[in-house]
């Protein structure tokens, strides 16, 4: 439904929002290029609060899952809002065009991957170095997400998966490589 510049000034789009955005902290991360590189976010991904984001655009990111300390996880509401204590990264975002909301308040995410360390694994079987141990081949952005939606990651009480991904049956290798983004 359309609406007029008013009605939209009188909305308030984080209202009713689970706020995403206070319940995560995103890092940006170079995108590996190496296999000690893809080795040390196998490592990350070993702290249980940690995952790894690849969207659509081939841009990495570090997930941190944690809400702020500023957030009333009862009622979802900022307990610092509009106050000086109040980072400016808050004041300023634009809840209009909310990244959060379009990939975590609906059935997203959509424009990206989330990766735990069992995700991780099976993304590790599909890559290829060469004898220096850089990335030779990379599946397309398409294939991976294809690939690990079915990824089942069952956990056991010390907090590990308890079938490790490199016994998971495969599909076999895209012949489809292209850059960590979508190809187009």
């Amino acid at each position: 439904m359309a609406k007029s510049f008013f009605d939209v000034v009188k909305d308030e789009p984080c209202q009713g929002c689970s706020a995403p955005c206070c319940r995560m902290l995103l890092i940006n991360y170079p995108a590996p290029t190496t296999f000690m590189e893809m080795d040390y976010i196998r490592f990350m991904l070993g702290f249980p609060l940690v995952k790894m984001i690849l969207r659509n655009d081939g841009v990495w990111q570090v997930k941190v899952e944690q809400n702020c300390r500023f957030l009333d996880s009862n009622t979802s509401l900022c307990t610092v809002h509009g106050t000086s204590q109040q980072p400016k990264t808050c004041s300023y975002f634009n809840p209009y065009q909310c990244w959060y909301k379009r990939n975590y308040t609906n059935d997203g995410p959509f424009e990206v991957i989330e990766m735990d360390l069992a995700r991780y694994e099976v993304l590790l079987t599909h890559l290829q170095f060469d004898d220096e141990g850089k990335l030779a081949r990379i599946p397309s952005w398409e294939f991976i997400d294809k690939l690990l939606k079915n990824v089942q990651t069952p956990i056991q009480l010390n907090g590990s998966p308890s079938i490790r991904p490199s016994q998971t049956q495969l599909q076999p290798m895209s012949e489809s490589f292209t850059r960590w983004s979508v190809s187009k």
